[in-house]
């Protein structure tokens, strides 16, 4: 494993989210006071939908990714950080794996694929403009004309670049 300068942002960071409120309830308390009911079978069925509100990390919105729980991120900001930390952990990745020698990734392979999943959902909610990598050196310098800022607007989204294609391609 190589020293990660974006590795303390996906198991770090917190981010606000909301997830269903049956998820904090821990075996224990499972166990000894059971899931809370109304005894109004309508009441009950709308209860499974309550949602708590929850900072956790990229790696636990990851877990729940995979495992198909629905979670809600109230932040747009805060989405479009998630998926400019993972790139960037990708991207060092990528790095690692195209540049070292004598490299095993088999104990995080599926970890940077499933990373990558999200990140790509993500990708694909987004906007072309939050996600777009294009840089003109008249960004750096005056006033922009009109008729630039639109048709920078405008722009498509650009391919997304996947870390899959690169570990299948080099780890078989």
């Amino acid at each position: 494993m190589f020293k990660s300068k974006y590795a303390d942002l996906i198991w770090n960071e917190l981010f606000t989210c909301y997830i269903p409120d049956i998820l904090t309830l821990d075996d224990y308390y499972i166990k000894y006071r059971g899931i809370p009911i109304t005894g109004d079978k309508q009441l009950d069925s709308a209860m499974v939908y309550n949602k708590t509100q929850v900072k956790i990390p990229i790696i636990k919105i990851l877990e729940y990714f995979n495992n198909g729980v629905e979670i809600e991120i109230p932040s747009r900001e805060d989405l479009l950080k998630i998926h400019r930390y993972i790139e960037a952990y990708l991207n060092e990745w990528k790095f690692h794996i195209e540049n070292s020698i004598n490299i095993d990734i088999t104990n995080y392979k599926e970890m940077l694929m499933q990373l990558e999943k999200l990140s790509r959902y993500i990708y694909d909610k987004a906007k072309p403009e939050e996600v777009s990598t294009h840089f003109d050196i008249r960004d750096l310098f005056g006033i922009r004309a009109k008729l630039d800022e639109v048709s920078h607007k405008a722009s498509e989204k650009p391919e997304y670049d996947s870390i899959t294609r690169l570990i299948k391609k080099r780890f078989r």
